[in-house]
């Protein structure tokens, strides 16, 4: 990339002939507007749009960064296709085509977009031949769905929308808005099912044989949620099972309501042993926390009373950084940990700020000895008297060499 000296203007704007004169890498794709903004050219991808305001001091620095920013977008296309190549899921790079298809129409850097959004637009149409695949195979699904609801299999038809529903949630993803429309086929087939069942079973000892599918269907949910780790969502859940299984009648054979309610309380048992041990693990270890933090208070106690400004504000900082490194401490320990920290390090600081501040009424008032000390010299300069004025010319350097520093802006 090269670079000319600006022309120089008179009204400070970026000529033509300075804009000609300037070269550097993906020129081609931007242009200078008439408001003096660098903007990246429209293609059939993306509208043009402005990337910076420029001026006659700044314009090649601002169009030499936006060029060599465009390094980083191709950086960031070549990840992807690093990805691509690697992943065997197409489909769980979906999402992050889409961020990088979003950040090409937004990136601030000048260069050649075309060659991206042409690699993005293979990638989505793969994607989208992938989503077409497996939304064929939930379709297969709905059919099977409504070609069993008028079925008066029971058992074997109950059994066979189970299945159903668990292929569903095993099934690869369709595109969203599709899927959820073969959801709805396939929850009308099951509901219409369902309605027929329960008609049918009107006549046939009806609320035990729904209090059956209502229990089947508790212990299921139950036995789901027993190997979750989504621990406060899991227990509302097992809450509201318990809840629901009370408001539920017996089902026609003793020993099954028994089977199906130890089954209930085995799974329940078994989730609330899981997070009894998951949060005793997490106190244990948020009880190691407290004692690191707590280290780390007392070290900054011992600080806040140091003068040596530099060094101290360093070893604060550091233990700041520690701090944050460290997980949870116990809730109720928090705020006081913190607090004590807090304290500690408001002491240093604030006593920092008022060593600074009388540090520059120093400066300030060593500002004024020496102006009164050029003054008097201005004084003396064109004096004749030889003798007199040297030896206070002498005196005045004296003092001089004996004042401090002055204030940076003074030189």
């Amino acid at each position: 990339m090269t670079t000319q000296e600006p022309v120089q203007n008179t009204d400070n704007r970026i000529t033509a002939e300075m804009w000609n004169e300037l070269d550097f890498a993906g020129k081609a794709f931007c242009a200078l507007n008439e408001h003096q903004e660098l903007v990246l050219n429209a293609t059939a991808h993306s509208p043009e749009r402005v990337l910076s305001a420029v001026t006659p001091e700044n314009y090649t620095t601002i169009a030499t960064a936006l060029s060599e920013k465009f390094k980083e977008v191709e950086a960031k296309m070549q990840e992807l296709e690093t990805e691509w190549v690697q992943t065997e899921d197409k489909l769980k790079l979906n999402g992050k085509i889409t961020r990088l298809k979003d950040y090409l129409q937004r990136a601030n850097a000048i260069g050649d977009y075309a060659v991206l959004y042409s690699s993005l637009q293979d990638k989505e149409k793969e994607v989208q031949s992938l989503y077409d695949v497996n939304y064929a195979a939930k379709l297969q699904l709905v059919e099977k769905a409504e070609a069993l609801q008028d079925s008066e299999e029971w058992k074997a038809t109950t059994d066979a929308f189970r299945s159903i529903v668990d292929e569903w949630k095993h099934a690869n993803p369709a595109d969203k808005g599709r899927s959820e429309k073969l959801w709805e086929r396939i929850e009308k087939a099951r509901n219409h099912f369902y309605e027929r069942k329960r008609q049918h079973q009107e006549g046939m000892e009806q609320d035990m044989m729904q209090n059956l599918d209502l229990k089947l269907e508790i212990c299921e949910q139950s036995e789901e949620h027993a190997k979750s780790e989504d621990w406060r969502k899991s227990s509302d859940v097992m809450k509201e099972l318990m809840e629901k299984w009370k408001t539920i009648g017996r089902v026609a054979s003793a020993d099954k309501n028994e089977e199906l309610w130890n089954r209930f309380i085995n799974a329940r048992n078994v989730f609330f042993d899981r997070k009894k041990q998951h949060f005793e693990h997490i106190q244990q270890e948020q009880e190691g926390n407290h004692g690191l933090k707590l280290a780390l208070v007392e070290k900054a106690e011992s600080l806040c009373d140091s003068t040596d400004w530099k060094e101290t504000t360093a070893a604060l900082a550091t233990i700041m950084d520690e701090w944050k490194s460290i997980g949870k401490v116990p809730f109720e320990k928090a705020d006081e940990l913190w607090n004590r920290l807090q304290t500690a390090r408001d002491k240093f600081f604030n006593a920092k700020r008022q060593s600074a501040e009388e540090f520059k009424v120093n400066l300030e008032d060593n500002y004024a000895q020496k102006q009164a000390l050029l003054n008097r010299a201005e004084q003396l300069k064109n004096s004749d008297n030889w003798k007199e004025v040297t030896e206070e010319m002498n005196e005045l350097m004296q003092e001089w060499k004996k004042i401090g520093h002055i204030p940076r802006e003074y030189g």
